[in-house]
């Protein structure tokens, strides 16, 4: 009996089971996938959070090398800066320039002039506002990336707004004062390192120390009665910088001639190398190597083919 009715009911409802089945079918598919998507939604959220937390911006954290600031540091140092953009904004470009390290000044920017042309208008053309991070923390120095920016609330602009970008270096001295070192010049190591050779004497007694490079100052004495040539200067691989890693750095060519490298018997001449050597790595310069220093420079000239009196020659930093 239950067999034939099932049958009939099969048999009158076929149609409309199938249908149902469908449709329960597609829900029970769509009820996992949803499951499934918030599920993984809920497993991804933590990261993506500490993602987020991760990109805030931290100013006192150091990026490249060194320790993190410390609050009560950054704050005065932040105030220093601030001083610094304010005065430029007001066009109190003394002030400003009163801020920098005497190093800063003679090396970069010589003259108030020199300052005012060539960094106040050509970045304070209008009202900046800045923001600062650090860079390098190397003791008594520390190195901030600056960007100086447009007020986006005054343009309500930001794409097509100027920004400028400056490292600048904050220096204290042994009495607690802050300087600022500006356009990429970091500061200046006083060395006073002599070496001493059968043929020359050569002394470093500071180095300036740039972004992008470093300039090496020698006082190199001709000891012999011939006159010495460092260097041909026919590529940039006869004098390098050797540094504590193992690493050699070249040595940039411009504004270099080899009269500068040429010392006169008994003589003493100041020449002056820069080397391609990028700030912010704890790699330290350790030597100049000299590769291949001309003993007898008038008898290389009458006969270089033949000529074998060349020296290597290592000059301490």
């Amino acid at each position: 009996m239950f067999r034939r009715w099932l049958s009939g009911f099969w048999r009158d409802y076929k149609e409309k089971i199938i249908q149902a089945s469908k449709v329960f079918g597609i829900l029970i598919a769509i009820s996992v996938s949803a499951a499934v998507f918030f599920s993984a939604f809920k497993k991804k959220s933590p990261v993506e959070n500490v993602a987020v937390e991760n990109n805030v911006y931290t100013p006192s954290r150091t990026i490249i090398s060194g320790k993190d600031i410390s609050k009560q540091e950054f704050e005065k140092e932040e105030n220093l800066l601030g001083s610094f953009v304010d005065y430029c904004n007001q066009r109190n470009f003394e002030a400003a320039y009163n801020l920098l390290t005497d190093e800063c000044k003679e090396n970069v920017y010589p003259t108030l002039d020199s300052f005012v042309n060539e960094y106040c208008n050509f970045i304070f053309q209008s009202q900046r506002e800045y923001n600062m991070q650090s860079w390098v923390n190397n003791g008594d120095y520390k190195t901030y990336r600056v960007r100086y920016t447009e007020n986006y609330l005054d343009t309500g602009e930001y794409n097509n707004s100027e920004k400028y970008e400056d490292y600048v270096t904050i220096v204290t001295d042994e009495d607690g004062n802050k300087k600022l070192s500006i356009n990429g010049y970091i500061g200046q190591i006083e060395n006073n390192v002599t070496t001493k050779l059968d043929e020359i004497e050569a002394t470093v007694p500071k180095i300036d120390v740039y972004k992008e490079y470093i300039v090496v100052y020698l006082y190199v004495k001709n000891k012999t009665d011939k006159q010495i040539q460092l260097d041909k200067l026919e590529g940039n691989w006869g004098i390098k910088l050797l540094c504590s890693n193992g690493a050699e750095y070249s040595l940039d060519l411009l504004n270099l001639t080899q009269l500068s490298l040429n010392i006169n018997p008994n003589a003493k001449k100041q020449i002056k190398l820069k080397f391609k050597k990028q700030y912010g790595s704890n790699v330290e310069q350790r030597q100049i190597n000299f590769k291949n220093v001309i003993l007898d420079y008038e008898a290389y000239l009458e006969d270089s083919k033949n000529y074998n009196n060349y020296k290597d020659i290592l000059i301490n930093l």
